[in-house]
């Protein structure tokens, strides 16, 4: 979101019309004959029925101060428009009531014409300014609003994250992470399935259903068409509200408008799937409640994997497979995910706090952005898995990147982000790890859509050898390379420029230290896959660079 106003040009370049008062109507038609009409101006000399102008130019002349009324009588009729003063003195009386006229500017007699030409586009640049920062204020407390609504939810599940971690009961699990996705989503259903590892089948295992307040345990088998796919495909699924198909039918018999279902991971496998549903004609699920999802999906994948899998809601829970695990770095608890919108939620508050920094909420603001930035440095990366070392596995790089590509598309749906790939062509299998590789891809990919203005993200695969850049790719900083032939994906996107600790983070001597940004985390993972990163600058716009070795 973006709150920067400014007016636009046509409205900043306009001529303004002008409307004289004068207390001497010659003189007024003398301004109109001699000074406006020739530059360009359309004014008049007003009347008692006179609509309101851009400017309003008052000629004093007469030490009664007639002028000054017939402005005060306009402004009693509910013309607000801003004023200059042409006099060659005025009453201490008369200058006391300037400010309370609304009077922007005062130029002294003898004057030179341009400056009362200069006097009037400036005074109406500064009023379109003003009109367009009083538009804005909505928009600003309504973003205020926004931050501090998301930042009580994230306070809401870091708690809910430390109650599951220390949960030795499945039921209540299941139970608590159903009731918390849909109070923080505001959907209507939530509910939780879990695979049994021996069958393959899915089993209805909590939900909440409006307007129940209470999570229900079930152990019922189901047949799911779109559990089915999350299972099978390990991706996330959403379906939006659609004219053309209407509503479409999830568990049993269930018939819905819109869904997200995430998958929950168990020991690297698909062991469960979390989804909310909207039976309510039009209300569809935003990338808001997508990250929530995903969160707690995270938070319920942690928690059941300390726990042996029960069978049966009214069977004896199964004892905890090791002792519970203290809650340690919040990025444990809610993943990269999290840390996404942490940061998308400070770069939003900063970049409020420098655009409106008369902003009546710039108090509120800077509270917020002191409570976000403390979470930020307690969540460092996860612990990544030693790199295999180089030459040990092959795999192809556009490949990766094409799944790295359907893993990230619902997100960059729900932001309509358009994403635009090439990938083809014939290129060779390179060295490194691909399950590292694909992580990276995929948190390269996420970074890149969630800083997007809108404009697509575009991104290629192409081959080059070191030193010798391939088509019209121009590339200064890709000397490190060393000597051999590579192929390397290429990522531009439409957000601002790096802030100095992204770019700290994509140093090759940041692999020691914690990561706060999701491209820091993104850099140190294609690093553990084999790869190289390095960023190149252009007048257009910065290009991320990913490289790894051509076998």
């Amino acid at each position: 979101m973006s709150l920067v106003w400014s007016a636009k040009p046509e409205e900043v370049h306009a001529r303004p019309r002008v409307l004289v008062i004068a207390d001497a109507p010659e003189s007024g038609e003398w301004l109109v004959r001699e000074i406006f009409m020739p530059h360009g101006l359309a004014a008049e000399v007003a009347r008692p029925d006179s609509p309101p102008a851009d400017v309003i130019v008052v000629d004093i002349t007469q030490l009664q101060g007639m002028a000054l009324t017939m402005l005060r009588a306009r402004r009693d009729r509910g013309d607000q428009s801003p004023a200059i003063i042409l006099a060659a003195r005025l009453s201490p009386e008369a200058g006391r009531d300037l400010f309370r006229l609304g009077v922007r500017d005062f130029l002294l007699k003898p004057y030179r014409p341009e400056a009362l030409i200069d006097s009037i586009m400036s005074v109406q640049r500064d009023a379109i300014v003003q009109q367009s920062a009083r538009q804005a204020l909505p928009k600003l407390r309504l973003a205020a609003d926004q931050l501090r609504k998301q930042n009580e939810e994230y306070r809401i599940l870091l708690e809910v994250s430390r109650v599951l971690l220390q949960s030795h009961e499945v039921d209540a699990i299941l139970r608590q992470v159903v009731e918390a996705t849909a109070f923080l989503t505001h959907a209507e259903d939530a509910s939780i399935y879990l695979i049994d590892s021996t069958s393959n089948e899915v089993f209805l295992r909590a939900s909440k259903e409006a307007p129940e307040t209470r999570a229900l345990l079930h152990h019922q088998l189901v047949s799911d068409t779109f559990v089915s796919q999350v299972v099978r495909t390990g991706q996330p699924l959403v379906r939006q509200p659609s004219p053309g198909e209407g509503r479409f039918r999830v568990k049993t018999a269930y018939m819905v408008q819109a869904l997200i279902n995430m998958p929950i991971f168990i020991e690297s496998h698909v062991g469960g799937v979390l989804a909310i549903y909207n039976r309510s004609a039009g209300q569809g699920f935003g990338e808001h409640q997508l990250i929530i999802v995903r969160a707690l999906a995270h938070t319920a994948s942690l928690a059941l994997s300390r726990l042996k899998p029960a069978a049966r809601p009214d069977q004896p829970e199964a004892a905890p497979l090791a002792p519970s695990k203290p809650m340690g770095a919040v990025g444990e608890v809610l993943g990269p995910e999290f840390r996404q919108a942490l940061q998308v939620l400070a770069t939003e508050t900063d970049s409020l706090l420098r655009v409106a920094p008369r902003s009546p909420y710039r108090d509120s603001l800077a509270r917020l952005s002191a409570v976000v930035q403390p979470l930020l440095k307690l969540m460092p990366s996860e612990p990544s898995a030693a790199p295999v070392p180089r030459g040990s596995e092959q795999f192809s790089l556009p490949r990766v990147v094409d799944e790295a590509l359907k893993a990230v598309r619902p997100v960059a749906e729900l932001r309509h982000i358009g994403i635009i790939p090439q990938l083809a062509g014939e290129f060779p299998p390179v060295f490194g790890n691909p399950k590292l590789a694909l992580t990276g891809m995929q948190t390269l990919l996420g970074w890149a859509i969630a800083r997007s203005s809108g404009e697509p993200v575009a991104l290629a695969v192409f081959h080059m050898r070191s030193g010798e850049p391939s088509g019209p790719f121009t590339m200064t900083q890709a000397e490190g390379l060393p000597p051999g032939e590579w192929v390397t994906l290429s990522l531009l996107d439409s957000g601002p420029r790096l802030s100095s600790s992204e770019l700290d983070e994509l140093g090759e001597e940041a692999a020691s230290r914690p990561t706060v940004s999701p491209l820091g985390a993104a850099c140190r993972q294609v690093r553990d896959a084999g790869g190289h990163v390095w960023l190149e600058t252009a007048i257009d716009g910065v290009t991320l660079y990913a490289a790894f070795r051509a076998v």
